[in-house]
């Protein structure tokens, strides 16, 4: 088994999302252990026509401590780095937009059936992995593998970790033929995620520095970051600055002057 649980991208936002989702999830489970709350009306029902309300309660359910520690890991390590690059609020309606998304596909495409369900964070925290890829395939993620009953940490880049991963689900989910399997639920979420990586990326919504998928594969990175440098350096070349006596540059030697600033800072 292996579980990321850490990451080295930068994380230019605090993950409050992260942060209370896992919480949420948590209390659930605690909710259905003590058996202080009935989850199976929540839970997403096949065949039993389209129940939006299910779409968002069945993410937030987990079957026992190992289903639920997995997926926590998942979204701690992969909500750093999606949430780090959007923010809280973006973030938040990203997380419940991709388990809605793939709920209301999946009981649209399993409305003939007699019977079953599904419910777990899965397909969003898969969805969240593949958005991963597309914006920082050569950050790294540290994963705890067990082989055997003896742990290590594992460094991989998010580009190996996710291939890694997604070749699983494709072997696992051919093995099972035309059965709805957890690897196709996974295949479904991995799916969107990655459209909608793609697609925030190519409308400009996220920085990622020059570092996104498509980059890396051509090689662009490092031209990418040149590319971002000159452009942000002509940005501040147009900056105008006032050298006119009475303007700011007096304003500033004043302030200096009074103590309330240490330097004037260079424009290079």
């Amino acid at each position: 088994m292996i579980f990321p649980w850490r990451t080295d991208a930068p994380v230019y936002h605090f993950p409050f999302a992260t942060i209370g989702l896992i919480v949420v999830n948590w209390l659930v489970f605690a909710c259905a252990f003590q058996e202080a709350a009935d989850l199976e009306p929540y839970i997403l029902h096949y065949g039993q026509g389209l129940q939006p309300i299910q779409w968002v309660t069945s993410n937030f359910i987990h079957g026992d401590l190992l289903h639920l520690l997995g997926n926590m890991l998942f979204l701690w390590t992969f909500g750093l780095i999606v949430e780090g690059k959007l923010g809280w609020w973006r973030f938040l309606l990203l997380y419940l937009g991709i388990g809605i998304g793939e709920c209301a596909f999946e009981q649209s495409v399993t409305l003939g059936l007699a019977e079953g369900g599904s419910f777990g964070a899965s397909s969003v925290v898969f969805g969240l992995m593949a958005i991963a890829l597309v914006w920082a395939p050569k950050n790294d993620v540290t994963c705890l593998v067990f082989i055997g009953f003896r742990p290590f940490n594992w460094d991989a880049p998010v580009l190996v970790f996710a291939m890694l991963y997604i070749g699983l689900q494709v072997a696992l989910a051919a093995l099972a033929g035309t059965e709805i399997s957890s690897a196709l639920l996974h295949l479904f979420g991995i799916a969107i995620g990655l459209a909608v990586g793609v697609g925030l990326l190519k409308l400009g919504w996220v920085d990622c520095e020059g570092w996104d998928l498509f980059n890396v594969l051509r090689g662009r990175q490092h031209e990418a970051q040149s590319e971002l440098r000159k452009t942000r350096r002509d940005d501040a070349d147009e900056i105008p600055l006032q050298l006119d006596p009475a303007g700011s540059l007096r304003h500033l030697t004043a302030m200096a002057q009074a103590g309330h600033v240490q330097s004037v800072p260079a424009l290079y």
